[in-house]
């Protein structure tokens, strides 16, 4: 409930919660599919930070552990994500977590939506980003996406996906201001044991 009020607002949430009584029998959730080609991006002159990036090794608990509290539905996928060859760009104010930003490499999974769909060989998406509450308000997302879109440059992945709930206001201005831009909206309709996904290329 916190979460949802963080990210969406009252009435969203409100919505949600309503959802939630009428799941069994009617859910629908709309998501957006979003792009970019690092490439194409122009990149802030001054990426300088007090904070200290870098990504994190499955090994590291604390880390780990800081990073499931921030975001519940991970506390099986992360595992999973960096066992199978995904990474988690952390920024680390001392031994706080105070953002992240994880990715895959080998396909979109959007699992509220049940959305799956490839991934190329120069192509990675992006699961989660996340600032700490604390932290919010200075720029961090931005600083994520960007040490993100080097390392990825780097490593000769030149194009990133992610998603996001329709009513996230927050993570779609982050969206436009480092340069990724909506290609699909993606609804997810259930009725009784009828299921349905449809994706509808952006104009």
């Amino acid at each position: 409930m916190r979460r949802n009020l963080r990210d969406y607002g009252i009435l969203p949430t409100i919505k949600k919660s309503l959802g939630g009584i009428i799941r069994p029998l009617f859910y629908r959730r709309t998501y957006l599919l979003y792009k970019t080609d690092i490439r194409k991006v122009e990149f802030p002159n001054n990426l300088d930070s007090n904070f200290q990036f870098r990504f994190v090794d499955i090994g590291e608990r604390s880390i780990i552990s800081q990073i499931v509290e921030m975001e519940e539905w991970l506390e099986m996928r992360l595992d999973e994500i960096l066992k199978g060859g995904g990474k988690c760009l952390v920024a680390l104010d001392d031994a706080m977590v105070a953002g992240f930003n994880l990715i895959s490499y080998d396909q979109i999974h959007i699992p509220v939506v049940q959305y799956t769909a490839p991934l190329g060989p120069d192509e990675a998406f992006s699961e989660q980003i996340t600032v700490s509450v604390a932290y919010r308000g200075h720029g961090l997302g931005s600083k994520l996406r960007y040490k993100l879109y080097k390392d990825l440059f780097e490593g000769e992945r030149y194009i990133i996906y992610g998603a996001t709930d329709v009513n996230n206001k927050a993570n779609l201005a982050l969206c436009r201001k480092v340069g990724l831009d909506v290609i699909a909206t993606i609804k997810y309709r259930k009725w009784l044991w009828i299921e349905k996904t449809t994706r509808v290329p952006s104009e």
